[in-house]
């Protein structure tokens, strides 16, 4: 995967490709807030919210020309290069059989395609060495802190009316979006496009964090923990709960003295039953209670007292997705379904990022995806045997945390967290095809 040549040319292009990814991932934190407060300015956040779409386009003729020039198509001949053209080509010979509109198909491309192109880019660049990676996490790390910031200011202190003035709003992004009627509890977006995905996107900074007071004892850094940790709570997205716990534990494992690894699996499984037998024992409680509304996100009906949850909703989205899966097989095509399904006539959402790649690109498509995360996860489990590592380290524990939010929402299907993960796992794949080409 590594396609760095040896003329001027090559390596202008190699370290474009570079700075490149390192644009999109330190600014994806805060596209849908520029995207909202200039688009509003200028009278369209479509064409604000392009950029990042451009840039890869852009990084994708780059790259085109750096593999012609150099005759180095052979460069691509790898596992996980090869996994991603197939993903692509399946996707078009399917959306092309079903006759998919050419709106719902490019708003497909951009949610399933354009973010592992990213990842081959980045992967092709030129990234000079270990302490060039460290800097990339640190930047990363700060840029989850002022996020966090903003999380904790949106809840406590800045008013509704000067995110309305700032353009959020029913036609962007909710300027006061809440965990139930009933309750005061504000849930946080900070920068991102919502909570469930300001939840998502906290689990790559965390993650990282983790691996750097574990694996470099950086212990300063355990000061941030309980800021990262406060905006991922006033989310209040449960899936993103659930994924920290098991992110946090593949962290542990990972970072930990080997005579300690079997620690962070017991903590895992502690955790999990306890937060299940809590779930059990509030929710049947014969009165509702504040932390009830909570697990639920409910609605309250005074007269009976009883919960209306948020889960009865996505109950009857799985069901429909299976049974769409079960009658097409072979797939719908691209943008038939998840958030680009919106672009049709008949939106399908299916609430879990599975279900809708099964929709799009048929249970071929669910297998093939599962081939990619299991080699990049692989590569990963490798870098990260070095004592040195942070990236690969944090990455691994941050895939796994989102793969495991991507059983209740369409976490992937967000180009905050696709751009941020796609582009981050090229880096440290990049890095290290590097290290095997120049030993």
């Amino acid at each position: 995967m590594r396609l760095q040549g040896t003329n001027t040319h090559d390596m202008t292009i190699t370290k474009f490709l570079g700075m490149a990814t390192y644009a999109l991932v330190l600014l994806m934190p805060f596209h849908a807030a520029i995207v909202v407060i200039l688009g509003t300015w200028l009278g369209s956040t479509t064409l604000v919210a392009a950029w990042k779409e451009l840039l890869i386009v852009t990084m994708a003729l780059g790259l085109l020309v750096h593999l012609t020039r150099g005759r180095t198509w052979h460069t691509l001949y790898q596992p996980i290069p090869l996994t991603i053209a197939a993903i692509t080509l399946l996707g078009l010979i399917v959306s092309l059989l079903n006759h998919t509109s050419l709106t719902s198909l490019a708003f497909g491309i951009k949610t399933d395609i354009f973010p592992w192109l990213l990842f081959l880019c980045a992967a092709a660049a030129t990234w000079p060495g270990a302490k060039s990676q460290y800097r990339f996490v640190r930047l990363v790390v700060i840029g989850a802190v002022i996020v966090s910031l903003i999380s904790l200011l949106q809840v406590y202190l800045i008013p509704v009316s000067l995110l309305t003035a700032l353009g959020y709003g029913p036609a962007t992004i909710p300027a006061l979006q809440k965990v139930n009627a009933a309750l005061p509890a504000i849930r946080a977006f900070s920068t991102l496009g919502g909570p469930n995905q300001l939840g998502s996107y906290l689990l790559i900074p965390l993650c990282l964090v983790g691996t750097l007071i574990l694996r470099r004892k950086h212990w300063r850094l355990l000061a941030l923990l309980p800021l990262l940790l406060a905006a991922l709570y006033l989310s209040y997205s449960r899936s993103a709960w659930i994924a920290a716990i098991f992110a946090a534990g593949i962290t542990g494992f990972l970072g930990l003295p080997h005579k300690w690894r079997l620690i962070a699996p017991g903590i895992v499984l502690v955790c999990v039953g306890l937060a299940a037998g809590l779930t059990y024992r509030v929710t049947h409680n014969r009165e509702v209670s504040p932390l009830e509304l909570v697990l639920l996100h409910g609605q309250v009906d005074r007269l009976t007292d009883k919960v209306t949850d948020s889960d009865s909703g996505r109950t009857s989205s799985l069901a429909l997705g299976l049974a769409t899966l079960k009658s097409r097989p072979l797939g719908l095509g691209l943008g038939s379904a998840g958030p680009a399904s919106y672009q049709t006539a008949h939106p399908l959402i299916t609430e879990n990022w599975y279900l809708q790649v099964g929709i799009e690109l048929g249970w071929l498509g669910v297998a093939l995806y599962t081939l990619l995360f299991g080699l990049i996860a692989r590569q990963l489990w490798q870098l990260s045997s070095q004592s040195q590592a942070v990236l690969a380290p944090g990455l691994l524990a941050a895939l796994g945390g989102i793969l495991i939010s991507n059983l209740f929402l369409h976490s992937l299907a967000d180009s905050t967290l696709a751009i941020m993960l796609c582009g981050t796992l090229g880096i440290a794949l990049g890095n290290m095809v590097s290290k095997e080409t120049s030993s």
